[in-house]
């Protein structure tokens, strides 16, 4: 009977594992081929992350956080930049685009919640966005209106000034939407590209090991640099730390660059960075508390002073 009763244990927390997968699923970039969970993504998130984004990959990226002291390397790993899926598991489908080329993409919205998005060009090694937003949306997938059809079929163009991004690696599209405070969830996508002769064809697998071109050349150290990083990082023993890089999909809102003022929406403004997950997400939950007043229309502050506030939120 033991036995039998640790089946039906079993079973039943597989079925509730299942359901609150397919609960939390939302939204998803369709096309072109994007970052998906791999084996390079579960060794350094580990296998809680990486079984929950292989069940469901349009889950919000605070559903992982929940998770976030199975991580193995907290550096690497970092759910604020493409959810944590790595490269390494992409490699096959990195894209090849000219400066000027316009790009059609495709999103999935499964389940839509009130937000904004956006869709940037991201440096990975930085987590920041290179040049502005390609596209933009104030108010994206609204619970009152319905998912649009310009909301998960548009085009995007290259920028024609666009620095780098030749080495695999080094440049990801980033699909963003944000649901804000009540909702409270992330969401994001990454399409790995270089910037080559355009026709938006995957480049090869077997080009990046091959050092005959000045491509392939610049490609090794990058890639080789991530890895000396995190295996270099001193993780602690017991909760490993968040990911350190400020979420990039914060920042690709732009605003006017002001200071905020003294604000009733902030109790204790600090210049300093956190030590720890929990004073950072106290930090970000300040910012949010700040945007749900002023949705509420009880803020005298603007919403562009809310945001510039999100510097201050930072992992040390």
């Amino acid at each position: 009977m033991p036995a039998l009763g640790g089946f039906i244990q079993q079973a039943l927390l597989i079925a509730l594992t299942t359901l609150l997968a397919s609960a939390s699923a939302h939204g998803v970039i369709v096309s072109p081929p994007r970052r998906a969970p791999g084996p390079a993504m579960k060794a350094v998130c580990g296998s809680t992350i990486y079984n929950n984004q292989a069940a469901d990959a349009a889950g919000p990226v605070e559903l992982l956080l929940q998770s976030a002291s199975s991580i193995v390397d907290a550096r690497a790993c970092n759910l604020f930049l493409c959810k944590g899926y790595q490269f390494d598991d992409n490699v096959n489908n990195v894209q090849s685009f000219a400066l000027g080329e316009t790009v059609n993409m495709q999103v999935q919205i499964i389940a839509p919640h009130t937000g904004y998005a956006n869709v940037s060009i991201v440096d990975t090694k930085s987590n920041t966005i290179k040049g502005s937003e390609l596209i933009s949306w104030d108010n994206y997938a609204s619970t009152s209106t319905g998912v649009t059809a310009d909301e998960t079929n548009f085009s995007i163009v290259i920028p024609q000034d666009l620095a780098g991004c030749a080495p695999p690696a080094e440049c990801v599209i980033q699909w963003f939407w944000f649901a804000p405070p009540g909702v409270q969830q992330t969401y994001e996508g990454c399409v790995d590209f270089v910037i080559g002769g355009g026709s938006s064809k995957p480049v090869s697998s077997t080009a990046a090991p091959v050092a005959t071109t000045s491509v392939v050349a610049t490609t090794a150290p990058v890639e080789a640099t991530a890895p000396a990083e995190t295996t270099t990082l001193s993780l602690p023993t017991t909760t490993p730390t968040l990911p350190t890089a400020q979420p990039t999909t914060f920042k690709t809102r732009t605003h006017p660059a002001t200071t905020a003022p003294s604000s009733p929406c902030f109790s204790s403004p600090s210049s300093t960075c956190s030590t720890d997950g929990n004073a950072y997400n106290r930090c970000m939950d300040e910012i949010n508390k700040c945007l749900e007043t002023i949705n509420r229309g009880g803020a005298t502050t603007t919403r562009a002073e809310c945001e510039t506030r999100r510097s201050a939120c930072k992992m040390c």
